[in-house]
């Protein structure tokens, strides 16, 4: 079985998703809502507790690679420069965002090299002597199907379309799979 461009890209996303990746984001929210529990005073904390609706969420901007996020915990509506009050705390975080970059390079350096495993295969069963540590993120073999199937993408739209009443000339919609 020849493997098409889209069974290239399956197997690459396949692989992707079994490697484990470190949340460095939530790592480091944490460490700043943490650190602004410390400081913010313990009525205050009662008091946003007792009507969260009162006290608005403002966005703090994390440096390099890491997602902003928003809390009702910092007062400081110029969140850009609300880190730089705390070296120590910015120290951190700045160690956090290093190791999420890094992270990121990585798996892109091992996308890179999967998809260039993948495209030197030009069948199945190339990719099977090739890679068969592998084997589980494969197609199946298509070769044995006297039918050629549809692509899912290309079922759930012919589902769509006469679920919507396409074609519009027959009364009533047809049932997928059924020819007229």
């Amino acid at each position: 079985m020849r493997l098409t461009q889209y069974d290239r890209k399956a197997f690459v996303v396949a692989a992707m998703e079994d490697v484990p990746q470190v949340d460095y984001d939530k790592q480091a929210e944490k460490l700043v809502k943490d650190h602004l529990k410390t400081i913010l005073p313990v009525d205050l904390q009662n008091a946003m507790a007792k009507y969260p609706d009162w006290f608005p969420a403002r966005t703090v901007q994390m440096p390099g690679t890491l997602q902003n996020f928003a809390t009702p915990l910092c007062s400081n509506s110029n969140s850009s420069s609300f880190l730089k009050q705390y070296p120590e705390l910015l120290n951190k975080v700045d160690a956090l965002s290093e190791l999420k970059y890094q992270q990121v390079q990585k798996r892109a350096d091992l996308e890179v090299q999967l998809k260039g495993a993948i495209t030197n295969c030009p069948s199945l069963k190339a990719a099977l002597e090739i890679l068969p540590e592998f084997a589980k993120y494969l197609p199946e073999d298509r070769d044995g199907d006297k039918k050629c199937r549809q692509m899912p993408v290309i079922t759930n739209m012919v589902t769509d379309l006469m679920n919507a009443g396409w074609p519009k000339d027959k009364g009533e919609a047809a049932t997928p799979g059924k020819g007229k």
